[in-house]
Formats: structure tokens, C-alpha cells, sequence
């Protein structure tokens, strides 16, 4: 296996239509996202659709995350993001504050929440984004794209800013790091 550029835990429909959109336009191979995912359904379904995607029951270690599972899961899945020393997350889980994901995970974990809609699933969608508080000291890098264009847009306000190493070094389509306090 390649190793995992980005990984989804959950991979329910919204998962799958953001990693689609991401194989789509090419911003990964299947075999470059890695998939948490427990029901042997869903495991099934994302394997028909794209075969050499990875799937599996634990995260892999040091790789970014987007958290795409049902509000109640997700204390549940915190102990092995931290194990595997997740260095940035992005949640779409309804429901999860930004304090409680970042009382879960080791001291130095980016933590971003966003929600994008359901028309996301046909490519329509809008996601509204909000990073954890930042610091004084941050350098303007300008709007992230966290969702490939198939799955629609995200708007950003024009004065939120990242530290200027982040800056220059995004991870997700095209940047997901934000400072923490």
C-alpha cells in the first residue's frame, strides 16, 4: 500500500462523496486515502466502488484526518487519533466543539471544524469552516480549499490568517493547518 496521503474516519455516504470528489479530480489515487470504517456494509460499498482504496479499523499514524462520523462515535474513535498522533483534523461530524476535539488530542493537533451540506453528495455543496482560536503572530495565506471542487465550495473570511510555515506547506486540498493557542 502507498503510504496514505489523508484518511477518512467514518466512511459513510459524505465521506465517500468528499473522497470521491478528491479521486475525481485528482488531487489522490484511491490508494493514497485510507478509510476507518467499522460496518462491513459500508467496507463492502467503498470497495466495489474503488478498489484499491485502502480500508481498515485503525487509523494510520501521522497521517491528517477528516473525522466523518456520527456525533455520539466520535469520543469513541479520540483515543486512536491520539495514539496514531494525528497531526491535523478536519471534523464534519455535527455537534463537536473545537474545545472538545482538542481536549481529546495530544497538545500540537490542528483542529478544524467544518460542515458541508448535503448537496455536497451531488456536488453542489457549500461548507462553512472554523478553526480553533489562533495567535496574535499569523501570517494572511488566504482561503483554504478543504473539499475538491466536484463536492462545491467554501467560503472563508477574508481576515481569519495561518502561521506562515503552515503557509507553505498544505496537506489537504489545498491547505488544512491552522495554529493552535
Amino acid at each position: 500500500m502507498t503510504s496514505p496521503k489523508l484518511q477518512f474516519i467514518g466512511g459513510g455516504k459524505m465521506a465517500e462523496a468528499l473522497l470521491g470528489g478528491m479521486i475525481a479530480t485528482g488531487w489522490a489515487a484511491a490508494e493514497e486515502i485510507h478509510v476507518v470504517e467499522p460496518s462491513a456494509e459500508r467496507q463492502a460499498i467503498l470497495s466495489d466502488a474503488y478498489p484499491s482504496l485502502s480500508i481498515g479499523d485503525a487509523p494510520a499514524v501521522g497521517v491528517d484526518a477528516v473525522l466523518a462520523v456520527k456525533p455520539q462515535i466520535a469520543p469513541e474513535v479520540f483515543p486512536g487519533l491520539a495514539a496514531a498522533s494525528v497531526p491535523r483534523l478536519l471534523s464534519i461530524a455535527a455537534g463537536i466543539t473545537t474545545a472538545a476535539m482538542e481536549a481529546a488530542l495530544p497538545e500540537g493537533t490542528v483542529v478544524v471544524r467544518s460542515m458541508p451540506n448535503t448537496p455536497a453528495l451531488v456536488g453542489q455543496g457549500m461548507a462553512a469552516i472554523a478553526p480553533a482560536p489562533m495567535p496574535a503572530t499569523t501570517t494572511s495565506c488566504g482561503p483554504p480549499r478543504f473539499f475538491p471542487p466536484s463536492a462545491g465550495s467554501s467560503p472563508w473570511p477574508s481576515q481569519i490568517s495561518m502561521r506562515s510555515p503552515a503557509c507553505r506547506a498544505p496537506v489537504l486540498p489545498t491547505s488544512f493547518i491552522w495554529p493552535r493557542r
